[in-house]
């Protein structure tokens, strides 16, 4: 469990702190945990957004990590999220106001004989007596506005990272384009070795050539050479068989 896991021993340490200190983004982090687990009616609304949920803390990360919670949904739940800050001076008077005396007075005790988390408890104590305005935080949204949202993401994320493999395709067959004839002479050179290593290799470089053909609409004049190479090494079964297993197959051959 998590709590049995040495290495998160110093990260439940800080979580903990963060809750007395009145950072309740573990818990939203629980909640969303939750979400992703339980079939929760898509009209139920989510908790209050914590300050500071687009940057996560090591903390964070590991817990986030160890329960496996879905980064897109983390990433879509943190856009409302605001950036943390220290609770406004007047707030503050406000709050010390309600407090009563004899609790002030035990405060200030505290205070000097530096018992540790105290301010943390101090604050937490005035967000009791005073809660913040329904007004500061992000308006809620519903587990089926977030699970929508999260699947937005993830369709963005999906054609973003196809575009760049694709744009990588294409700056690589240009690429090729540019020493095609020496990648035809290194392919020759790697079957006359007459070794398994440099079949692989020479297959492989021959896919690549494919690719380029395809790229080029040259397809007729690549299948020529692949008829060659049938041709010229009949008695090759080793280089034949990678051939026809990459789907590189002469013309009339299965």
């Amino acid at each position: 469990s998590w709590m049995e896991e040495p290495s998160n021993l110093s990260a439940m340490i800080s979580l903990r702190n963060d809750l007395i200190r009145g950072d309740y983004r573990m818990l939203y982090l629980a909640w969303l945990k939750v979400l992703e687990v339980e079939d929760l009616l898509p009209s139920v609304r989510e908790p209050p957004v914590p300050p500071g949920l687009q940057a996560l803390s090591p903390a964070l990360h590991t817990f986030a990590g160890f329960f496996a919670i879905d980064e897109t949904l983390i990433q879509t739940a943190a856009e409302t999220s605001l950036d943390p800050q220290a609770p406004p001076a007047d707030w503050l008077q406000a709050a010390l106001a309600q407090l009563p005396s004899k609790e002030r007075d035990a405060f200030l005790l505290q205070v000097a004989r530096g018992e540790p988390h105290l301010t943390a408890t101090l604050n937490r104590r005035l967000r009791d007596l005073r809660p913040w305005p329904e007004a500061d935080f992000p308006p809620r949204r519903s587990v089926g506005e977030l699970l929508n949202a999260a699947q937005r993401q993830r369709e963005r994320e999906r054609k973003r990272r196809a575009a760049e493999a694709e744009a990588r395709r294409i700056a690589a067959l240009q690429a090729l384009a540019h020493r095609e004839a020496e990648a035809w002479a290194e392919v020759e050179a790697l079957i006359e070795r007459m070794q398994a290593k440099p079949y692989d290799d020479a297959v492989e470089l021959l896919v690549k050539l494919r690719d380029l053909a395809e790229f080029q609409d040259q397809e007729a004049a690549f299948q020529q050479r692949i008829n060659s190479i049938y041709e010229q090494y009949p008695r090759r079964s080793g280089l034949l068989r990678r051939m026809q297993a990459a789907g590189l197959v002469g013309q009339g051959m299965s």
